[in-house]
């Protein structure tokens, strides 16, 4: 219960300080289906608002696509966006690494992604590389926390990082078949001459559904 105590607390401080700055809320609903055991074909719908959360920012469609491999997931997915502006695409590959420690469990995860976004109007591109590593910690039955610290490599001739994130959050279980993500991100502008931070709240729900999972009557 410390544990919870200790997000709650910090989510809580984090929205007090975030005050003044640029808040964004991201909300979403997902089905998440493993074809075979190590299968699994995700759908979700989220919804993001800016400006203290009164703004619409953009909504978006995402089909992924994941292959677990022992200590490996391999993941692609397309995301169909919709901003102000018009359309925007983003297709993005991702390759994790997980590694268990301290009984199972702390467990560190790392990964790397290569997305790509296009606006549908002119063909424009943002290419970019995210690195994440990011430390997770058991909580039972209940869930697990988990913090990240990510970086941001702008290619399309940039070819610099340009954005670090900081990730604070759960990953709840409800019952047998929902799964909860609360979490909070802090992320800030590097190597530029304007600096800008952007506070985001974060709120996922999802329905999985895992026929190879045997269930306890």
């Amino acid at each position: 219960m410390k544990y919870i105590f200790l997000f709650v607390s910090f989510v809580f401080l984090s929205s007090m300080y975030s005050q003044g700055i640029q808040n964004t809320f991201w909300g979403g609903i997902g089905l998440r289906t493993s074809v075979t055991k190590n299968f699994r074909i995700d759908l979700e719908q989220q919804l993001r608002e800016e400006n203290a959360f009164s703004d619409f920012k953009n909504t978006f469609s995402e089909l992924a696509l994941n292959y677990k491999l022992k200590k490996f997931k391999f993941n692609s997915s397309y995301r169909y966006m919709i901003w102000n502006r018009g359309v925007r695409h983003r297709f993005a590959a991702d390759v994790y690494y997980k590694q268990s420690l301290i009984k199972k469990k702390v467990g560190l995860l790392f990964r790397e992604r290569l997305q790509e976004f296009t606006w549908q109007d002119d063909k424009s591109k943002n290419t970019n590389i995210r690195s994440l590593l990011m430390i997770e910690y058991g909580l039972k039955k209940l869930g697990k926390l988990f913090l990240g610290n990510e970086l941001f490599f702008q290619l399309n001739g940039i070819n610099k990082f340009q954005n670090y994130r900081l990730s604070f959050g759960a990953n709840w279980k409800l019952l047998n078949h929902i799964n909860l993500m609360t979490y909070y991100n802090m992320q800030t502008s590097i190597n530029s001459s304007l600096t800008s931070i952007n506070h985001m709240f974060v709120l996922r729900a999802f329905y999985k559904i895992n026929p190879f999972t045997k269930t306890k009557n």
